[in-house]
């Protein structure tokens, strides 16, 4: 994961050069046309995921058997939803792209080939979700790792080939990009065909999953349409008021926010399966300790991540880029805080996933979603700065994953608010304790190179040891200290 997300930010910035600030916020742009859309696809895919995991989860002869039901009516119903994206793509989308979208005349027929390509790549992304839940359902995480890698090393590959592109360069890396994309199904499709039985189905609309996995995916098409109208549809909104330029500022605190949540995600994909499954075989006690061991972890990892780029953000972008547009500092510290915060929404919500009682999250987080949409939509009007989106989402983020996720918990399901209340000030004695280092040798040091890579490696420490001191309990270090001791003697004895 650490390396993907190093291929990544590099092949960002050799894209940005590449391309250029305008192209790439073209790019962006139509790229968030076609995503708008696909927020139908995110619903599907967890409700897949989910249902295929619970089925594993169960401890009867029944398994196998619902197994290949459950994923031959995923096959059908992503089926399904790629036609209907199809339609309104090439509706819709299309119109958003002609007359809402602030692009220059002579970048237009570019943009239109970007279009039509992100849309049969959007396409080929929605057919392989049953399969990518099969590989996790059956947790073999280490495939799923390889095909982190290699998507990740063939993109950083069109970044030298874009290079000596014979064609238009924007539109020859949107067909690179389809060309990776096609390439992820195939091996993901033969793989899942070689190992694992219940691929012998091909497609259906059994009763007993189509209905269950519809109703969930209604309540969870909710949380994923306010997600996309707050995070996609923002981009177009931006360059509708900002123009292409400042949508690059935020195409690349974007792709920051996308490799740091990737990170945490896919943590976060290899706990999921054994807390539906623990949930599945009736273990509850044991799920929710797995869930909140997990969100203690993922809060761990990320401030290792975020804390040295909040300090020198400018720094790291001058690094990483050549080229940094007006704004990217900014709106990069803020995504930062964003993302430090978004490990509560995005743990918590296995308690709704699990229990499969999805209606009430989905009903107040998306109605927040919306109505900060329209603050920042009147903001913009007004003439306000276009920082006032990622403020927006800082301030979503924090409520419903540090309120409305734990409210809901404790009315419905069981939980308590002292659990919750105990988390957040482990996690804040952590964060606390992590700061007082930094903060000394930013108040006493210089402007210097060396001061900043000092900063930058006492911060990753002071975060490890408070996490180690501070973030977990007697039980849980003792288990840590037994595992680094096992291993430090399989590799002596090696």
């Amino acid at each position: 994961m650490a390396l993907v997300i190093l291929v990544g930010l590099y092949s960002s910035r050799v894209i940005l050069n590449a391309l250029g600030v305008e192209d790439y916020g073209i790019y962006n742009v139509a790229g968030s046309v076609v995503s708008m859309f696909v927020f139908l696809n995110g619903a599907l895919g967890g409700a897949s995921s989910r249902f295929i995991t619970v089925e594993l989860g169960k401890s009867d002869e029944r398994t196998f058997i619902g197994l290949i039901r459950c994923f031959a009516t995923t096959r059908a119903i992503h089926g399904i939803m790629a036609l209907i994206i199809i339609v309104i793509a090439e509706t819709i989308g299309l119109w958003l792209l002609y007359n809402k979208c602030e692009i220059p005349a002579n970048r237009m027929y570019a943009a239109l080939w970007v279009y039509q390509i992100s849309v049969i790549t959007a396409v080929l992304s929605i057919t392989l979700v049953p399969f990518q839940a099969l590989i996790i359902a059956h947790e073999h995480m280490a495939v799923y790792a390889y095909i982190g890698i290699i998507d990740a090393f063939l993109k950083l590959l069109i970044c030298y080939l874009i290079q000596t592109s014979p064609i238009d360069k924007l539109v020859f890396y949107a067909l690179m990009i389809l060309a990776v994309q096609l390439a992820l199904y195939l091996f993901n499709r033969i793989y899942c065909k070689l190992h694992f039985k219940e691929c012998i189905a091909g497609y259906s609309l059994d009763k007993e999953y189509f209905r269950p996995i519809l109703g969930f995916t209604g309540w969870n098409l909710l949380g994923s349409f306010s997600s996309m109208a707050i995070t996609h549809a923002a981009t177009v909104l931006i360059s509708i008021f900002f123009g292409p330029a400042l949508v690059t500022a935020r195409a690349i605190s974007g792709q920051v926010k996308s490799q740091v949540v990737n990170f945490i995600t896919n943590f976060r994909t290899a706990v999921n399966p054994q807390i539906l499954k623990r949930y599945a075989n009736g273990e509850v006690e044991s799920s929710k300790s797995l869930l909140f061991l997990s969100t203690n972890v993922s809060f761990y990892l990320m401030l290792v991540i975020t804390l040295p780029l909040l300090f020198e953000t400018e720094l790291v972008l001058k690094l990483w880029l050549k080229i940094v547009p007006s704004y990217t500092v900014e709106f990069l510290r803020i995504t930062l805080l964003e993302v430090l915060f978004i490990v509560y929404d995005l743990s918590f919500y296995m308690i709704f996933q699990a229990n499969g009682r999805l209606k009430e999250n989905a009903l107040i987080c998306p109605a927040m979603d919306i109505v900060a949409f329209a603050v920042v939509f009147v903001i913009y009007r007004m003439g306000g700065s276009v920082l006032a989106i990622a403020w927006a989402l800082l301030i979503l983020t924090i409520v419903q994953g540090m309120i409305v996720k734990p409210w809901l918990a404790v009315c419905l399901h069981g939980y308590t608010w002292r659990e919750f209340t105990s988390i957040f000030a482990r996690n804040g004695l952590v964060l606390f304790c992590s700061l007082i280092f930094p903060l000394l040798i930013a108040y006493m040091g210089d402007n210097t190179l060396f001061t900043s890579f000092l900063m930058i490696i006492v911060s990753v420490v002071s975060v490890l040891f408070s996490a180690y001191l501070f973030g977990f309990n007697k039980t849980t270090r003792y288990s840590f200290n037994v595992m680094v001791t096992t291993f430090i003697n399989k590799v002596i004895h090696k």
